[in-house]
């Protein structure tokens, strides 16, 4: 389920880095382009990651306690 995931942030943050005037248009002006900006990037290597992580088995790298700290 990564992988589409990660496509899905990729196109997202990468859509507002690439073409700022289209994003806008379709989904209005923002008063705080730095902000815009900072999230898609964020969001984007997000994706990117997801992307070029290797794929593991199901349930490895899971937590030994759900929540820590909560005993």
């Amino acid at each position: 389920m990564a992988r589409p995931q990660g496509l899905f942030n990729l196109v997202g943050g990468g859509w507002p880095l690439l073409h700022l005037r289209r994003f806008e248009w379709v989904f209005g002006p923002k008063s705080e382009k730095w902000l815009q900006q900072t999230t898609a990037a964020l969001l984007a290597t997000a994706g990117s990651g997801m992307l070029l992580g290797r794929p593991r088995p199901p349930g490895s790298g899971r937590l030994a306690a759900p929540v820590w700290g909560l005993r």
